[in-house]
């Protein structure tokens, strides 16, 4: 090879490696964050519980409702009534000026109560509700948690094959300079490096979501920025494995609970209806302020006092007809959201049974046969690039199909993840050890 021909290649390969745009990834990246705290997945789940401002206004209104029943089961308060005649009307007996009525209402037998036990039973399903939001909330941060622990890894990936690609862009200008390599390979390593920087770029989006997601959800002061660094650590995983039954979830879902405590109110409130054709009863007492005169001792009717009574007639029979036919449809409705309910979450564990086993399997073969193969097809490129038997462009492709088969096993393990707390939350089980319990207590 001739001197100049030498330096026109030497000029090239200047050229590709120096003009194309080149991404440092572990030098950049590492200042691209300040050190962040470390966040557990339990310290996620007690702020969660304590902080987040939606469940805490959910649980106020269920401790205001239990304040109601004392209102509804309360008797009416007594009436006063006073009349004043500013003629005088002039009886045999002497000049009448004031009348003075007290009237109390006393409501039949039994409709307090039940009044009571109706507004009981609000206040219960508000609370059970409260108790489904907290656990649809903590099922949202895990989610969040383990798409940071994803992005987390998938990061690491990155900037190791950013590295590699980097020594393997070093090796290839030096075999390019001694007219041992291509053109063609320096440029692929440098579309591959700017692939590999619009990937982490993305990376950075989704983690920046992830966090916000979980600042929002812990309501963090510090905003995003608290977890935007964080290192979770990945939870010890349970195969639950098909013996969790829905029967489980239908006695511990609080969703389940609320069901059946508006089907008791359903019951209360038929009965209430049927009760409003029955009377109410009110008493009263009435003073009569008669002026003394001149008549016999006994006979003038001064200070008379009067006592009466009075009640309600139910009449409207349509509209109390009406009424224990509403009470009546919705304690059907009621039933069928409960098969409903039963159906969804028994189709639902199904499926996320169905899904941690196929995943569960997935990881086995990414981690017993499918990398360890990759891993020997990249072994085997390096000897032959080495060697001078095999092209740079099969060793790119071979580090290449490791690095997407470790991605791949990355994404397999998060949905892996989110399957289990998936799976925690239609059980009414808060983590993953608690499946140990549940997965003791069903064994024959």
């Amino acid at each position: 090879m001739s001197y100049r021909h030498f330096a026109w290649r030497l000029l090239a390969a200047a050229i590709l490696v120096g003009l194309l745009p080149r991404p440092v990834f572990a030098q950049d990246h590492q200042h691209a964050h300040e050190p962040g705290p470390y966040v557990t997945l339990d310290e996620i789940i007690e702020q969660i519980s304590t902080r987040n401002p939606e469940l805490e206004a959910a649980q106020l209104r269920a401790e205001a409702l239990g304040h109601r029943p004392k209102q509804v089961s309360a008797w009416p308060d007594p009436v006063l009534s006073v009349g004043y005649q500013p003629v005088p009307m002039l009886t045999a007996h002497g000049r009448q000026r004031t009348q003075w009525m007290i009237e109390q209402t006393i409501p039949y037998p039994r409709r307090l109560g039940l009044r009571r036990e109706i507004a009981a039973l609000d206040a219960d399903v508000a609370e059970l509700e409260s108790a489904a939001l907290l656990e649809d909330l903590l099922l949202e941060g895990k989610e969040a948690y383990f798409e940071l622990d994803r992005l987390a890894e998938m990061e690491r990936l990155i900037l190791d094959f950013g590295e590699q690609l980097e020594g393997f862009e070093l090796a290839a200008t030096a075999r390019y300079e001694v007219g041992q390599g291509q053109q063609q390979a320096l440029l692929k390593t440098q579309i591959e490096k700017n692939r590999l920087f619009q990937q982490l770029h993305h990376v950075e989006i989704a983690r920046r979501r992830a966090a916000e997601t979980l600042a929002r959800l812990t309501h963090h002061p510090d905003g995003p920025r608290y977890f935007i660094t964080a290192t979770p650590v990945r939870p010890r995983l349970v195969d639950a494995g098909p013996s969790l039954l829905a029967e489980h979830a239908e006695g511990h879902r609080p969703e389940f609970a609320a069901l059946r405590a508006a089907a008791d109110r359903a019951l209360l409130e038929v009965k209430l209806a049927r009760m409003e054709g029955l009377p109410d009863l009110s008493l009263s007492v009435t003073y009569h302020d008669v002026a003394a005169t001149a008549s016999m001792p006994g006979s003038t009717g001064r200070d008379a006092v009067s006592i009466g009574a009075s009640f309600r007639i139910p009449i409207q029979r349509s509209r109390i007809r009406s009424r224990i036919d509403e009470a009546r449809l919705n304690g059907l409705a009621i039933e069928s959201q409960q098969e409903a309910l039963r159906t969804e979450y028994r189709t639902r564990i199904e499926e996320l049974v169905a899904v941690i086993d196929h995943e569960l399997r997935a990881v086995d073969e990414y981690e017993e046969v499918l990398l360890p193969q990759a891993a020997s097809v990249v072994e085997a490129s390096r000897n032959a690039y080495a060697s001078g038997t095999g092209s740079y462009l099969d060793l790119l492709d071979a580090e290449r199909t490791v690095f997407a088969l470790r991605t791949s096993h990355v994404d397999t393990q998060a949905r892996l993840l989110v399957a289990a707390a998936r799976l925690e939350r239609a059980l009414g089980i808060l983590t993953l050890e608690d499946l140990l319990i549940l997965a003791g207590s069903t064994a024959p």
